[in-house]
């Protein structure tokens, strides 16, 4: 048999469990009764098909059901030179690729490199490394203990992690500045009251398991983070303090947070169910606080509250 052979019945079977699938969505379909069934009986796991699925409804080619070729190439470099100067001089200064990405990106837009091109870029100039220098740099900007200044910032979730969820999903998100400690709650809209109260159950939750109490509390200047929410701050005594326009390095450590979520956790991914996913992120937290060791601070976040406490 032929490789287009192959490809016209592997397109042709995708295309047919499409229709499938949407029949039993819509509950009109005479033998199965649950997505779940389709899978098995097909024999694809759900979350490639998702891909597929979400892919195919995008375009309505039969190109996009067909697995994409990917591959790392190394050893040559395409972006400009001059680009290439400004990273190398970013990253002498102590930032990694994504605060790299996010510092250059509003002055050359589109030209930037992605944060994986970035770092291959730092890696055939053999400063990917962290050296003293540029943690010294970064100490600058760090708090000495934990508590003394948190992060946070709302993350939208793609459409299609949930499957049979078509309304949007947000994750609120909070970060001790110097233990890296995090939260992340799960909320339906991004409206000051509602974040408002997701920041309570943040702010509890950091406290009941690690005893930390805030004193700054580090935000943009999106309306979420206005009105009820600030009253709430204020009300826990706790400083809300902005970045600066244009400046999303000030931010920067919720940046890059939200990056290793989305590459660690929903990239790709299909939940059955928003409890699910809650679940996850639960689970995800505790691998995070724990177990995960942390580039930027040398160490796992859990691990800085003894030095945290020895400075007290």
């Amino acid at each position: 048999m032929s490789d287009s052979t192959l490809t016209r019945n592997y397109v042709k079977q995708i295309r047919e469990m499409i229709g499938v699938y949407e029949l039993v969505k819509q509950k009109k379909h005479g033998g199965f009764k649950f997505a779940s069934e389709v899978f098995e009986f097909y024999r694809i796991p759900k979350q490639n098909f998702f891909k597929l699925y979400h892919r195919f409804k995008q375009t309505g080619t039969d190109g996009s059901l067909l697995p994409l070729k990917r591959g790392r190439k190394f050893g040559t470099i395409q972006t400009i030179p001059m680009i290439q100067h400004k990273i190398r001089e970013l990253r002498n200064q102590g930032f990694g690729r994504y605060e790299i990405y996010d510092l250059m990106l509003p002055q050359y837009g589109r030209f930037i490199p992605s944060p994986s091109t970035i770092y291959r870029i730092l890696r055939i100039y053999g400063i990917n490394n962290v050296s003293k220098e540029m943690l010294r740099h970064k100490r600058k900007i760090i708090k000495e203990k934990a508590g003394e200044m948190g992060h946070m910032d709302c993350h939208q979730v793609k459409r299609g992690t949930v499957e049979g969820i078509d309304k949007r999903l947000y994750l609120v998100g909070l970060i001790d500045d110097f233990s890296r400690l995090c939260a992340v709650d799960v909320v339906p809209e991004v409206k000051s009251l509602t974040v408002g109260l997701s920041t309570i159950k943040l702010l509890s939750m950091i406290y009941q398991n690690y005893g930390i109490k805030f004193e700054d509390m580090l935000t943009d200047n999106g309306a979420e983070f206005k009105g009820e929410y600030h009253t709430i701050l204020e009300t826990l005594n706790i400083k809300q303090r902005h970045t600066k326009p244009y400046r999303p390095q000030t931010n920067g450590k919720m940046e890059r947070f939200w990056k290793t979520i989305e590459s660690e956790l929903l990239e790709e991914q299909v939940y059955s169910s928003i409890d699910e996913l809650k679940e996850q992120i639960f689970n995800y937290m505790i691998y995070y606080n724990h177990l995960r060791y942390h580039q930027g601070i040398q160490r796992k976040p859990i691990q800085s509250l003894l030095i945290s406490s020895s400075k007290l």
